[in-house]
């Protein structure tokens, strides 16, 4: 049914390792850049090719400013 996805219930809670998956998207498909939504309660991954990071509305502000010191102000955006 139309909109039944709003009553979806969000579990976790953070610690969730984003670098396997930047990994196998650069070495296995070759990628040239990744977009990565998270909430940012993780480290910040080390990318090779282009990354950009959307940020849930409550996000994490550490990331977010470990994120735009590693990858520039431009590679991170955030909900709204």
């Amino acid at each position: 049914k139309a909109g039944t996805w709003k009553r979806l219930e969000i579990f976790g809670g953070g610690g969730t390792d984003l670098q396997p998956a930047l990994d196998y998207t650069e070495r296995v498909l070759r990628s040239e850049g990744t977009v990565v939504f998270t909430d940012g309660h993780t480290d910040v991954p080390l990318a090779r090719r282009r990354v950009i990071f959307v940020l849930s509305k409550y996000h994490n502000e550490e990331f977010k400013e470990r994120a735009r010191k590693l990858y520039g102000r431009d590679a991170v955006v955030v909900l709204r």
